[in-house]
C-alpha cells in the first residue's frame, strides 16, 4: 500500500472515530443539560428557603428571650443581642474589605484591559466605595434633619395649644395653681410625655425602615451578581461548587440582617419582607444567568455591575461603622465578638470551595495549554514551515490510525 493510500485510510478511520465520538457526545448532551437545570433549580430553592429561615431565626430568638426594643426589661437579652450584633459587624467588615472590594478592583481591571474604561490617575474602586459611603450618609442625615424639623414644628404647635387652654381656664375663674397642677398632671401622663413618644415612634419607624431597606439593597446588589455567576455556569459540578461558596456566605449574612433589623426597631412585617427580598435576590440572579448563558462576558464584565458593587461596598461600610460598631460598643466582649465574626468570614473566604476549584481548574488549564502547544498545529508548531507541519500531521495521523487498527484487530481476534 502506497503512503498516499495509507494516509487516506488513516484519515477515514480518524473521521469515523470523530463521528462516533460526536454521536456519543450528543447522546450525553441532553442528560448533562438536565443535570445542570436540576442543579440550578435545587440551588435556587435551597438559597431562598434557608436564607429566609436564617433571617427569621433572630426574630424567633428575640421573642423567646422576651427582648424588646427598649431593652430595660431584660439586660441579659440585650447583652446577647449586642454580642450577636458585634459578630454581624465583624462579618460585614470582612465581607466589605476582603470580598466585595477585591471583586470591584478585579472587575475594573478587566474593564480597563478590554478598553471599556480609560486610564485614571486615581483608584476608582476605593472612590466608588467612598461614594457609596457618602450617599448613604447623606440620605440618612437628610431623613434625620427632616424629622427633627417636623418634630420641632409639632412641639411648637403643642405649646401654643397648652397656652391657649391655660388662658381659657383662667378666664373661667379657676385659679392658676389648680390649673397648673391639674394640667401638669394630665400632661405628665398624656400630653407632654405620650405625644413625644408617639412622634419618636413614628420617626424611629421611618428611620429604621429606611436603614433596613438600605442594608438589604446594599447586600442584594452583591448577592444578585453572585447568583448570576451560578446561573452562568455550564457544568453541574461547577454549579454545586459555586453554590457551596455562595451559601456559606449568604446564610451568615441573612442571620446578621435579621439581628440588625431587630436592633433598629424595624417592625416585624417589614423585617420579614426585607429578609424575603434578600433571600430571593440570589435565585433571581441564577434565573437571569440561565437565560444569559453564552453572554457571560457581556454580563459579568459590564460597567454597570461593577459600579453597583462598588457603591454597595460603600453602603455596607457605612452600616458597619456608624450603625453597628459605633452604637454597640460594650467593652472587650464586644471586641471579641467582632473579631470572631471577622475570623469566621475570613476562614470561609480562605476555605471557600469555589476558590479551591478555581485553583485546580487553573492548573488543569495550564496543563492542557501546554499539551496543545506541543501538539501538531499548536502555537509552537505555527513557527514551522508548511513542509514540517505536513510531516508532523502525517506522523500524528499514523500514530492515531495505528492505535485504532490495533484496537480493531484485538477485538476481532477475541
Amino acid at each position: 500500500m502506497s503512503p498516499l493510500e495509507d494516509n487516506t485510510l488513516i484519515q477515514r478511520l480518524t473521521n469515523t472515530v470523530h463521528l462516533l465520538h460526536k454521536d456519543n457526545e450528543d447522546d450525553h448532551e441532553d442528560k448533562n443539560m438536565s443535570n445542570i437545570l436540576v442543579a440550578k433549580g435545587v440551588t435556587m430553592v435551597i438559597l431562598c428557603t434557608v436564607s429566609i429561615a436564617m433571617g427569621i431565626l433572630p426574630m424567633r430568638v428575640a421573642r423567646r428571650l422576651k427582648w424588646n426594643t427598649s431593652g430595660v426589661e431584660n439586660p441579659r437579652s440585650m447583652k446577647l443581642v449586642s454580642l450577636l450584633l458585634g459578630f454581624g459587624g465583624g462579618v460585614l467588615f470582612c465581607t466589605t474589605f476582603l470580598h466585595l472590594l477585591p471583586e470591584v478592583k478585579e472587575g475594573l481591571e478587566h474593564l480597563a484591559a478590554d478598553g471599556k474604561l480609560p486610564e485614571l490617575n486615581f483608584s476608582l474602586a476605593e472612590t466608588l466605595t467612598c461614594t457609596g459611603f457618602f450617599i448613604m450618609y447623606l440620605v440618612e442625615e437628610s431623613v434625620h434633619t427632616h424629622l427633627r424639623k417636623k418634630q420641632a414644628h409639632r412641639k411648637e404647635n403643642s405649646n401654643k395649644d397648652v397656652t391657649k387652654s391655660t388662658n381659657e381656664l383662667v378666664e373661667n375663674g379657676q385659679t392658676l395653681a389648680n390649673c397648673v397642677s391639674g394640667h401638669s398632671h394630665y400632661n405628665g401622663h398624656g400630653h407632654s410625655h405620650h405625644l413625644p413618644v408617639i412622634m419618636d415612634e413614628k420617626d424611629d419607624f421611618v428611620i429604621s425602615s429606611l436603614r433596613g431597606l438600605l442594608i438589604v439593597l446594599g447586600l442584594s446588589v452583591h448577592e444578585l451578581f453572585e447568583g448570576l455567576a451560578i446561573g452562568l455556569e455550564s457544568s453541574a459540578s461547577y454549579v454545586w461548587y459555586m453554590f457551596a461558596g455562595v451559601a456559606a456566605h449568604k446564610f451568615v449574612i441573612a442571620f446578621c440582617i435579621g439581628l440588625e433589623l431587630i436592633a433598629s426597631n424595624t417592625r416585624q412585617y417589614l423585617s420579614v419582607i426585607y429578609v424575603c427580598t434578600f433571600a430571593i435576590v440570589s435565585p433571581l440572579g441564577i434565573a437571569i444567568g440561565m437565560f444569559l448563558v453564552g453572554e457571560e462576558s457581556a454580563t459579568a464584565n459590564g460597567i454597570l455591575p461593577v459600579l453597583l458593587q462598588g457603591l454597595a461596598s460603600g453602603t455596607l461600610l457605612y452600616v458597619v461603622f456608624f450603625e453597628i460598631l459605633q452604637e454597640h460598643r460594650t467593652g472587650l466582649q464586644q471586641y471579641i465578638s467582632i473579631l470572631f465574626g471577622f475570623a469566621v468570614m475570613f476562614g470561609l473566604q480562605i476555605l471557600r470551595p469555589a476558590n479551591i476549584v478555581a485553583a485546580l481548574l487553573w492548573r488543569g488549564r495550564s496543563t492542557i495549554h501546554h499539551i496543545l502547544a506541543s501538539s501538531p498545529g499548536g502555537p509552537r508548531e505555527r513557527r514551522k514551515t508548511s513542509k514540517e507541519r505536513s510531516t508532523a500531521y502525517s506522523r500524528h495521523a499514523k500514530s492515531v490510525g495505528a492505535a485504532i487498527l490495533r484496537r480493531i484487530l484485538s477485538r476481532l481476534l477475541r
